[in-house]
């Protein structure tokens, strides 16, 4: 007994250090598209020049996202993490301090850079570190702690900016992603994305060693494997959705019907708090009934 509650702590320790990180690269991914009204104003610029910025965001993360993942295969998914973190929050703060529209621009592909690096990392880590019969519900926390962030930030952003300053939403953003990823750096020990040495077992593969045949060009091979493409062909749609609504829907209600940003910014927070608790019942279902037939069961 005493064993197994010491192997709860430990996960549980695992868990909330790997997902706080996910879910500020979540609210940093928010933090934007509430703050367009505030920030056309502010830099003279349309909406479509505004969500650029988002644009320059959301590229820059797409097209560095599968070299990070090559790189936390091959170094350290712990200082990768931490990093990219540090990146994000620096970026994103340090728009409370732009004055020119091609700063935030800038910062935005900053921003986008130290984005790449949650997903590959933190399942990394929590792939090795684990418990396997934990894992369903550490998968769901995971993403539970993604769609929190997507519920805060533009409640933060908005109320921020409205009992202070625009500026300071961003500073104050900034300032926690930091604090993060220095909790991360002094409890390093705990997120360690590879194998334990006692855990290696007779003829198998040295902490080191690569596995046989292992290459870039195998990398890519799987990346265009048929399960990976439908995957990927899956987010893909689903960000069509899903992000259309996230990105925009602040400024929509605001433009078609007159809501203020801060009432928009709190439906869009209801939001994704019910889309937060969907996918933290599907983990626990996962651990439960096996994730093939909870997937089936919660598309039906």
């Amino acid at each position: 007994m005493a064993r197994l509650t010491a192997t709860l702590d430990r996960d549980a320790k695992i868990i909330g250090l790997v997902c706080f990180p996910h879910m500020m690269s979540h609210f940093y991914y928010t933090t934007l598209p509430p703050m367009f009204g505030v920030l056309m104003v502010a830099f003279a610029k349309d909406e479509f020049e505004i969500a650029a910025v988002v644009t320059a965001f959301a590229l820059a993360a797409a097209i560095s996202q599968t070299p990070v993942g090559f790189l936390v295969d091959r170094a350290s998914g712990r200082l990768v993490l931490i990093g990219g973190l540090a990146v994000e929050a620096c970026a994103i703060g340090a728009m409370g301090l732009a004055n020119a529209y091609w700063q935030l621009v800038v910062l935005g592909v900053i921003a986008g850079l130290g984005h790449t690096v949650f997903h590959p990392a933190n399942y990394a880590i929590m792939s090795t570190s684990i418990s396997e019969h934990r894992m369903g519900r550490a998968f769901g926390v995971h993403a539970f702690t993604g769609f929190l962030g997507y519920a805060l930030a533009p409640i933060f952003m908005t109320g921020i900016a409205a009992l202070w300053h625009w500026k300071a939403a961003f500073l104050l953003a900034g300032a926690i992603g930091l604090a993060g990823a220095l909790l991360l750096w002094i409890n390093g020990d705990l997120i360690s994305d590879r194998p334990a040495p006692a855990s290696a077992e007779p003829g198998s593969l040295k902490q080191d060693e690569q596995p046989a045949g292992e290459s870039v060009v195998g990398g890519m091979r799987l990346l265009l494997s048929v399960p990976v493409m439908m995957c990927f062909l899956y987010f893909v749609f689903q960000q069509f959705g899903f992000g259309g609504v996230r990105n925009f829907l602040v400024v929509g209600l605001d433009d078609l019907y007159g809501v203020p940003v801060v009432v928009g910014g709190a439906a869009l927070s209801c939001l994704m708090v019910g889309t937060a608790g969907g996918v933290l019942a599907g983990g626990m279902l996962a651990d439960r009934i096996g994730p093939q037939v909870a997937t089936a069961f919660c598309t039906l």
